[in-house]
């Protein structure tokens, strides 16, 4: 009787044993699976948020800020202009034209009627509205004020 009785512990040990590696098994693939979602969504909005904005909404913002200063200014008409937003006001140097500018300000430059302008949209004013020149080559884009 001592036989299976031992034995009968035994069994059951072995079972709970087995019940508990199934579990302590299913706990560590469920974490591996969390942990690697929670990266490939991490990843996915980080990559989403840095992605640049499609072209139509560029050239929605674009028109956005044209009509916005056209209500203010008489624009030239038949030429699309050249539109940017000033990033890093130091690395254009110490041109007169952009003198008052800061980051975040729009500049937009009618080449052909030898227009600039700087907008800030946060305060839907003109900064400055300028006759520009082209210094260099046809293909030069440095404004040199007049």
């Amino acid at each position: 009787m001592l036989l299976s009785y031992k034995m009968g512990v035994t069994m059951e040990t072995a079972h709970i044993s087995k019940s508990r590696r199934g579990l302590v098994i299913s706990l560590v693939v469920g974490g591996v699976l969390l942990v690697a979602g929670a990266a490939g969504a991490g990843f996915w909005l980080a990559r989403r948020s840095s992605t640049p904005p499609s072209t139509s909404s560029q050239a929605a913002q674009k028109q956005k800020i044209l009509q916005e200063v056209g209500d203010m200014y008489l624009l030239p008409d038949g030429e699309n202009p050249t539109v940017a937003i000033i990033q890093d006001k130091s690395a254009l140097g110490s041109e007169s034209f952009f003198r008052a500018a800061q980051n975040g300000d729009v500049v937009i430059i009618y080449k052909a009627a030898g227009l600039g302008l700087i907008y800030r949209q946060s305060l839907h004013k003109l900064i400055n509205v300028q006759t520009v020149s082209f210094a260099g080559a046809a293909g030069g884009t440095a404004p040199a004020g007049n």
